[in-house]
């Protein structure tokens, strides 16, 4: 009886032995996995912002029909989203001698490339993106850019004013910057025929406030 129990004794050691081996095993195996999944997981980048102002300045669009400025030093990447102002600021405590009439406003965002003389280039193939400015809005105006995968560089960003077009009165007003040694461009609307000018007008004061997000690569 007792060389029985020794028996058994035995086994369930050998048992418990080999159990207990495969047990460390499938721990090991699994932390292994772990760590390499730890390994192969990539941080995503923060967003760079890029914020181009100055000294306040500010302007309608009923004698516009386009408006671009530049950004520069655009670090490596792809464009992500572009902010604007519109219809803030201490404008609006002259609405009436401003003939400020804010209206919802259609604009069409434009990007052209950059000449080595700092003139805007052949427009940027990107989908048409149309966007409403409603009439009761108030400040920054952010437009995504992600889903268009535009790499980064040194170029000009703006819009074009597609509804409503001209007036005597100021439906959206933009929020614009003052700095010396810049060049904004703009194409002026004939106030008679409501027609666009094909032309490019240089601006060397005034310029689009504008928050660039560039997503690194």
């Amino acid at each position: 009886m007792k060389k029985k129990s020794a028996i058994c004794y035995l086994w369930a050691l050998i048992l418990a032995f080999f159990f207990s081996k495969i047990t460390v095993a499938q721990t090991t195996s699994d932390t292994i996995q772990l760590k390499t999944v730890e390994v192969n997981q990539k941080k995503e980048k923060k967003l760079i912002k890029l914020l181009y102002n100055g000294y306040p300045a500010f302007c309608g669009i009923n004698f516009l029909g386009e408006i671009v400025s530049p950004v520069k030093q655009v670090p490596e990447g792809e464009l992500e989203a572009v902010v604007f102002y519109f219809n803030c600021g201490f404008i609006n405590l002259f609405k009436n001698k401003l003939d400020i009439d804010y209206q919802d406003v259609t604009l069409k965002i434009v990007l052209y490339e950059m000449t080595n003389n700092g003139q805007p280039g052949e427009p940027i193939a990107f989908p048409d993106t149309v966007v409403i400015v409603p009439a009761d809005h108030r400040g920054d105006f952010k437009v995504s850019l992600k889903e268009f995968h535009i790499k980064s560089q040194d170029l000009f960003i703006g819009f074009q004013i597609l509804e409503p077009n001209g007036g005597a009165k100021n439906h959206l007003y933009m929020r614009l910057y003052e700095k010396e040694g810049m060049q904004s461009y703009t194409k002026f609307r004939n106030p008679k025929t409501q027609q666009v000018s094909t032309k490019w007008t240089s601006n060397f004061i005034s310029h689009l406030k504008m928050k660039l997000y560039v997503k690194p690569f």
